[in-house]
């Protein structure tokens, strides 16, 4: 009877085990839908920048600025994580996310409608602060109440949604900005006026018809509103509860070290972050620059250089997933570093003349560039807990970083447009100094 009665208890726990997994799945598949919302949001304007400068009647390097303030948005997104993070429960954590989530479809929608450069600036200072919120929230989530080892692809998996979507977001706009030069002939040209690359942003009645690209903001914001309302809906059947109810052992945290301890690694992890934005600012301007540089791309390859880009990501992003098996997050930074680095300076030597060059170095660039954030959090976090208070760091870096050299390159571009691929080389062999720095000073003073 005893062991009838254990056999029982054990295909309970096993049957409960199970739905407890099939909740787990989806509710990584449908966060991880969610960060592919603003990954279409981040993207999009890569190969609508020309479009948004236009439509505001700006330059490239003005319109870039904007790209700035949304920058500054995603730090305080993410200072905004760290400071709540204490003081949250775990469910209000989770509907806040969905919030986020449901904010940016409503703030890409609107895009194309705003002929301001300074309500554009809100627009984009507002989801940015959205996505720095949730990208630090659904991080430190998985990190938080998981073992490190289960949360590892999580991350991974998290990251190479954000890319699918970014990926996406050119594919989209593709055949719509193939229709806008169809019939705006004159609208969107770059060219060269005394020795500067401007973008001509004369308006004429031709322009003032119903633009097609407004189609692409409308499609993506429809896109992310789903997928919010989706979250909402698995959070209104309880989905926290049946995902975190069963865990029978608490997760060891790491502790979180005085700030008096680990000051200098956080200036370190800081940098470091500062060098990710070398993925933002490709993104943003590669397109343009395929366009407006000696390369002269039309519309179709230019599109396609762009998600070649992307590419490199998704397949660097599920590399990352099945490496972190394998491998130690070190030695992934590591070899990403080594790539990242070598693509950028092939790039810079041989691409403004050789087509090739670019196709193939674009992608490895993106390759490479996949796993270098989430390999850095998780080897942040070997350190000490990053989860809390200090989450706030890793976007911090990057949106500094995003914000300094959007505003420089865009500067840049005025004078030379492939002088975007020189900033990306130059900041990729700084991004390995960091490192090594950031490795010695765990080695010799946070293992003493």
């Amino acid at each position: 009877m005893h062991e009838k009665k254990t056999l029982l208890d054990n295909g309970h726990r096993g049957k409960r085990d199970q739905n407890n997994c099939v909740w787990v799945v989806l509710f990584v598949t449908v966060s991880s839908l969610a960060m592919s919302c603003f990954g279409l949001f981040i993207s999009i304007t890569g190969p609508t920048l020309q479009f948004l400068a236009v439509n505001t009647d700006s330059r490239i390097d003005q319109v870039s600025e904007v790209l700035v303030v949304r920058s500054v948005g995603v730090f305080v997104g993410a200072v905004m994580f760290s400071a709540l993070s204490s003081f949250m429960r775990r469910s209000h954590h989770l509907w806040s996310l969905a919030f986020a989530s449901l904010a940016v479809g409503g703030l890409l929608t609107v895009t194309p409608f705003l002929h301001s450069s300074a309500l554009l600036g809100i627009d984009e200072a507002v989801g940015g602060i959205m996505f720095g919120y949730f990208y630090s929230g659904i991080e430190a989530l998985y990190m938080k109440h998981w073992s490190e080892a289960t949360a590892r692809p999580f991350v991974q998996i998290t990251n190479a949604f954000f890319i699918a979507g970014a990926f996406l977001a050119p594919v989209i706009a593709k055949p719509f900005l193939e229709m806008e030069s169809r019939h705006h002939t004159n609208a969107r040209t770059c060219h060269t006026n005394s020795g500067n690359a401007v973008y001509d942003t004369n308006r004429t009645a031709e322009a003032d018809t119903f633009d097609p690209v407004i189609w692409c903001f409308v499609a993506i914001g429809s896109y992310v509103t789903l997928v919010a309302i989706i979250f909402i809906v698995l959070l209104l059947c309880g989905i926290e509860k049946k995902i975190f109810h069963d865990q029978r052992k608490e997760i060891a945290v790491k502790q979180e070290r005085p700030i008096k301890e680990v000051w200098v690694f956080f200036i370190l992890v800081f940098m470091y972050m500062f060098c990710v934005s070398n993925l933002m600012v490709f993104q943003s301007f590669i397109y343009s620059t395929a366009v407006c540089s000696t390369l002269k791309m039309n519309v179709q390859k230019a599109s396609f250089l762009n998600s070649l880009y992307w590419i490199g990501n998704i397949v660097g992003s599920v590399s990352g997933v099945l490496m972190t098996h394998y491998f130690k997050p070190n030695l992934i930074i590591v070899l990403d570093l080594a790539g990242t680095s070598a693509s950028a300076i092939i790039m810079s030597i041989w691409g403004e003349e050789n087509e090739v060059v670019m196709w193939i170095f674009t992608f490895l660039f993106g390759y490479f560039m996949a796993t270098v954030r989430p390999s850095g959090m998780v080897w942040s976090n070997q350190v000490t807990n990053m989860t809390g208070k200090y989450m706030f760091i890793f976007l911090a870096g990057s949106g500094a970083g995003t914000s300094l050299m959007t505003q420089v390159t865009g500067d840049l571009f005025q004078i030379n447009p492939f002088s975007m691929v020189y900033v990306v080389a130059g900041v990729s062999l700084f991004h390995i100094l960091v490192f090594l720095l950031m490795a010695a000073y765990r080695r010799y003073y946070l293992q003493k």
